[in-house]
């Protein structure tokens, strides 16, 4: 969780990212994920497991809500079991243990625990901060003008974004208006012209041509300008948005009441725009005027734009950094408990070089309410790892009486004090606690903060053996062997440990977790096959799925019984298991006439995900096969399995005209996921296909922002240096939706990389309002336009970006286009200290990549290799390996991150001297 924290952010903001991370180590995209929930509907209608609490078909997991949930513009319905779903989905994709499972399940409690709480009321800041404010403040008081100040300031904004998205209604209303009356015009011309070619009046017909050509261009600008104020409104209703939370914020603080009340419109407005200014009668002169006074507008209210939201910073508010910390420190002092622990995320994160936050969070480690006291706890160690009197703190809270505290303890310690005795012996402790989940807590600690550890593994050992008196159930014995898989992999002892659960346990949910320990932690272990087969073919339904998942990824492929044993329970009763075993046989026995048989029976299976499996298998095991194509052709029809079978087409029969006639004829389904992949399978099968090509430009149009998003890679992908697609994607850079211009500036690069028209078009992308896309922008400046000098300059510009990603992303921009100049590593060098440890890991690798040799980048990497947080240490050690190899200081570095306190950093830092086996770094 470390790299989620200290970025500025908001709690939603965090989740987003984590959620992001878990699908990315999952290597699921969003699609993926939603496919995966849909599955999971399907299990709960067939009846599969005991009924949830919360079941899953009434969750909302479309694709759009999970990217929005990704860029903190949702919110997950219903908070936990959504995540608790979400991580099912990913742990299992990314063959997590139980306990890796169990410590992502706390991280994303903890998220949603802190996005869901009440937001605290913000006091106005004042200079003294040791007490909270008591009774009303009379006028004259400082604070209360600045409140006045703020609050006046706040409803000033407000009321010009209102008016601002009034304006930008009327004109999107005054475009749409232009477009039908162009309609109009040139289906009458067609008309016309028709019977002066019945007339064979030549002047009419030449008339009339120019006049429908005029129309024609008119209405592309017409719509240039409705994207541009399309894309203006969902930046002004964001902004509007913040301000109206800023009003609310500053008007809940107790100095607010009896300040007086603004009448509505206080601002005033001069420059409204009715319609009929923009929009007389549908004649071509009229139009061509309105349509360049929009242009003005459009231009005018842009530069508008950007000034309202510098006046809204991204933190939604106005306090400048001193008295935001003022502010939340007199928090920590209010009576309300949520007011209390919501100033502990951003203390921890933002002001950890200050005294005075260290010992507000201190302090709070004391509090009444439990709730503060296990906010505090982990506020401690994500602020202030390695610090004494921070774990002497977590250490007198492991007796507090809230059993959610003490288990929050055993995690904070084991993440803040990795190979710390002191915090090793409390969490051994925790590990006889008399209460399950701080028990399992403390095990998933012991083996993440201590891995290898003697005393740590008697304690896990013991646990997992169910003897000595010690107080077990089942949940305790699996945790106990994840944990044993977790921290002492290899070990001759923690393997008999975990096999004692395998032979003499008589439960199959036990049995199937230990066996999973030890098929992780030692691969080709004969108790831990022997367990999975059993359960694999036992009578228990609801371990026999998962049974078969651990095999498949613990088996090397190619054995024969092996084969025999996947294709056996490909015909199994159960859906599940057959999902499983299919997808086993496409990873291991490509080009096997057995597989090849057995899929081609798969693909008409009753299970969709079973048939998806076969389709992709045919198309990876045997390309160009005709009873392949003959198959996957027929799943086209299939309206469960027809995307996938779209991709199978283009990855197993790229270049066969029958298949290319499929995926044309499709790409005007209704579904627009059916026209998304057909865009991307089109340029994958059979780039530059003339009739592909004007497939695609038609579909640029398309009602559907995922289908727009996947055309402007298409063109870009199979359509390079094609000045018609070239326009197409052009005419997207001002698209409403933030994914479809992201993905134009990656196009561009692509597609024309050196291009004049396509650079501009990528260097306005740089500005624009949405994260994403200005990541996306720099990266795609430094792949299409390496060394320009207009290129370089906005990349130094994004360095100082509000949001930490994408000052990482320029960072590594500018390693990549601009290597060995001097501006450029002025401006990287400047991150090193920036105050997002994100930010700090990637400038690390940057100055390696970009400016490997120069002594100030040396002496830079040299510094973030002592820094507080983990992930930048990490990072730094790579670095001066990549980056000095030669160099003695670095080594020297390298050799002392050995013994670093963080599992993390001693693995990099072992790998980069194993990885030159004998040379000075040894």
């Amino acid at each position: 969780m470390e790299e989620l924290q200290g970025d500025g952010v908001g709690p939603w903001q965090r989740y987003g990212y984590f959620l992001r991370s878990q699908a990315e180590r999952a290597g699921m995209t969003t699609r993926d994920i939603e496919e995966a929930f849909k599955a999971a509907v399907r299990r709960e209608a067939d009846g599969a497991g005991p009924a949830p609490k919360y079941p899953v078909s009434k969750m909302a997991f479309s694709k759009s809500h999970i990217d929005r949930l990704f860029a903190a513009q949702s919110r997950p319905r219903p908070p936990w079991p959504f995540t608790l779903q979400f991580l099912r989905i990913t742990s299992s994709a990314a063959g997590l243990t139980q306990q890796e499972h169990e410590r992502c399940c706390a991280a994303g409690r903890a998220l949603v625990d802190a996005a869901t709480a009440p937001v605290p009321l913000v006091p106005s800041p004042t200079p003294a901060v040791s007490a909270p404010a008591v009774g009303p403040s009379d006028d004259g008081n400082p604070a209360v003008l600045r409140l006045e100040r703020d609050l006046e300031r706040a409803r000033h904004t407000e009321t010009r974004l209102r008016y601002a998205l009034r304006d930008a209604e009327i004109l999107l209303s005054t475009l749409l208006r232009i477009t039908g009356a162009l309609r109009e015009i040139i289906a009458g011309n067609d008309v016309l012209e028709a019977r002066a070619l019945n007339g064979a009046d030549h002047g009419a017909l030449l008339r009339l041509r120019d006049e429908t050509r005029q129309a024609l261009t008119h209405k592309s600008t017409a719509r240039r300008e409705y994207n541009r104020v399309a894309a203006r409104i969902q930046v002004l209703e964001e902004l509007w948005g913040r301000a109206r939370s800023e009003i609310q914020r500053l008007s809940e603080h107790p100095d607010a009441i009896g300040l007086p009340s603004p009448a509505l419109d206080s601002a005033g407005r001069t420059d409204s725009l009715p319609a009929a200014d923009l929009f007389t009668q549908p004649a071509l002169d009229d139009i061509a005027t309105a349509l360049t006074k929009a242009h003005e507008v459009n231009t005018r209210e842009e530069r508008n734009v950007a000034t309202l939201r510098r006046g809204l910073t991204v933190e939604g508010g106005f306090l400048p950094p001193g008295d935001e910390l003022a502010v939340l420190l007199a928090s920590t002092r209010f009576t309300q408990s949520g007011a209390r622990h919501g100033a502990i995320a951003p203390l921890s994160a933002n002001w950890t070089h200050v005294g005075e936050a260290r010992e507000a969070v201190l302090r709070l480690a004391r509090d009444v309410d439990a709730d503060v006291r296990q906010y505090a706890a982990k506020g401690l160690a994500e602020g202030w790892p390695g610090d004494t009197t921070a774990r002497g703190a977590l250490l007198g809270l492991a007796g507090d009486p809230a059993a959610e505290v003490r288990a929050c303890i055993a995690t904070a310690l084991a993440e803040g004090w990795p190979g710390d005795e002191t915090a090793r012996d409390c969490v051994l402790g925790l590990a006889g606690d008399s209460v399950p989940d701080v028990r399992h807590r403390a095990l998933a600690a012991l083996a993440l903060g201590w891995p290898g550890d003697p005393k740590a593994y008697e304690v896990v050992a013991r646990l997992a053996s169910d003897r000595d008196g010690w107080p077990t159930d089942n949940a305790d014995l699996q945790c106990a062997a994840s944990a044993l898989a977790e921290g002492w992999p290899g070990d001759a002892r923690a393997q008999d440990a975990v096999q004692y659960v395998v032979r003499f346990h008589l439960g199959p949910d036990v049995r199937l977790s230990a066996a999973t320990a030890l098929a992780h932690g030692w691969p080709g272990d004969g108790y831990a096959t022997n367990a999975l087969l059993h359960l694999a073919e036992g009578p228990h339904g609801d371990v026999r799925p998962t049974a078969v998942s651990v095999l498949r990824s613990a088996w090397r492929p190619g054995e024969r019984y092996r084969l025999e044993f996947f294709v056996r329970l490909a015909g199994d009763r159960d859906p599940h298991v057959r999902r499983e075993a299919s997808a086993a046989l496409v990873e291991g026995w490509q080009g096997n006439p057995v597989v090849w048989d057995a899929l081609l029976q798969l693909a008409s299976d009753e299970d969709a995900e079973v048939r998806r499996h076969a389709a992709a298998g045919l198309a990876t095991g045997w390309p160009g096969d005709p009873k392949g194509l003959e198959t996957v052709l027929r799943l086209t029809n299939d309206s469960d399995v027809r995307k996938y079978a779209v991709t199978a087409l283009a990855e197993g029969w790229p270049g066969n005209q029958q298949a290319c006639r499929t995926l044309l004829r499709l790409a005007g389904h209704p579904d627009a996921e059916i026209r998304q992949s057909v865009a991307t399978a089109i340029a994958r099968g059979w780039p530059g296909h003339s009739e592909g090509r004007l497939v695609l430009l038609d579909m640029t149009d398309d009602s559907s922002p995922d289908v727009r998003m996947n055309v402007a890679a298409a063109l870009g992908t199979g359509w390079p240096n094609d000045k018609t697609a070239r326009h197409a994607v052009l005419l997207l850079v001002t698209d409403r939706s933030a994914d479809v211009r992201r993905s134009v500036a990656s196009s561009l690069a692509q597609g024309w990389p050196g291009n004049g028209r396509a650079e501009e078009a990528v260097l306005q992308l740089a500005d624009d309002a949405d994260r994403d896309v200005r990541v996306s922008a720099a990266a795609a400046l430094a792949r299409g336009w390496p060394r320009g000098a207009q290129s370089a300059s906005v990349l130094v510009r994004l360095t100082a970006d509000h949001h930490p990603e994408v000052r990482q992303a320029a960072a590594q921009a500018l390693a990549a286009s601009n290597p060995g100049d001097p501006q450029a590593l002025d401006a990287v060098l400047r991150l090193a200290d920036d105050p997002n440890r994100g930010v700090r890991a990637h400038a690390a690798d940057a100055l390696a990549r970009g400016w490997a040799g120069v002594s100030t980048a040396r002496i830079t990497v040299l510094m973030l290799a002592g820094d507080r947080y983990t992930l930048v240490r990490q990072h730094s050690v790579e670095a001066l390996a990549d980056g000095w190899p030669d160099d003695p200081e670095a080594q020297k570095a390298v050799r002392h991150l050995c013994a670093d306190r963080a599992p993390a950093v001693r693995r990099a830092a072992m790998a980069r001297l194993d990885s030159v086996g004998g040379g000075p770094w040894q």
